[in-house]
């Protein structure tokens, strides 16, 4: 969905120090995995900047947006109407 103002980004890092480090920081975690040192951070638009601004302080192995799908979408925008 190209206008969708909240997004979730999958990131891992690179060792166990600075993912720890980043999971104290304030953000809403969507899924941790501890064993692959992966998080799923979702943001709205508006916060991304800060988001980048604290990911230069770690090592990661890479950083990637999850597109939503139509039917995500539609469920999210519609809760609580059915």
């Amino acid at each position: 969905i190209r206008y969708n103002k909240n997004k979730t980004y999958r990131l891992e890092f690179y060792n166990r120090p600075d993912f720890d480090r980043f999971l104290n920081l304030n953000y809403q975690f969507d899924q941790i995995k501890l064993d692959d040192l992966q998080v799923f951070v979702q943001i709205h638009d508006a916060d991304i900047n800060r988001l980048i601004r604290d990911l230069k302080q770690f090592s990661l192995v890479y950083f990637k947006e999850i597109k939503v799908s139509f039917e995500d979408y539609i469920t999210e925008a519609f809760k609580g109407e059915i």
